[in-house]
């Protein structure tokens, strides 16, 4: 797991810095009991690519601890001066812990996502995400997401 964290930052970093003279932000996603930090890198007007990191933890009977780090290609088209909508890829490596019954699992999962931004100001964004994925593990599935984001850009 120590690897996968040290090749998500190696991939980060590296983003940055051929990022760095274009846009570039930070920014928080909520989806029930799961928490993701992305750094949105505008790599043209219309094209980003948006590391991330998620954590999660559900109680209760089934309980589960879960760590997911990924990175999506987003294409955007600006529809009104405030709202921007995009399309695209979501690829992740997921690791989720079963505490009721002591067992693990590591998955690969792609999926195709839309979403929405709305600029209260250049730096300032609130939208959402929705997503389909396929994922291979100890099984092969296939679920939805979504989620509210709020993002800031330097």
């Amino acid at each position: 797991m120590k690897t996968l964290v040290r090749a998500f930052m190696i991939l980060v970093v590296s983003i940055s810095v051929y990022a760095e003279s274009t846009k570039m932000g930070v920014g928080v996603g909520m989806t029930g009991d799961t928490a993701t930090i992305r750094v949105p890198l505008y790599l043209e007007e219309n094209m980003r690519i948006e590391p991330y990191g998620s954590l999660g933890y559900s109680s209760g009977d089934g309980a589960t601890s879960r760590l997911e780090l990924g990175a999506a290609i987003h294409m955007l088209q600006q529809v009104s001066p405030n709202v921007v909508t995009y399309y695209g890829v979501d690829g992740r490596i997921g690791y989720v812990n079963y505490d009721a019954i002591d067992d693990s699992d590591t998955s690969l999962s792609v999926g195709g996502v839309f979403g929405f931004e709305y600029y209260f100001d250049k730096q300032v964004s609130l939208g959402g995400e929705a997503g389909v994925y396929a994922g291979i593990g100890d099984n092969f599935t296939l679920n939805t997401r979504s989620q509210a984001l709020l993002r800031y850009y330097f």
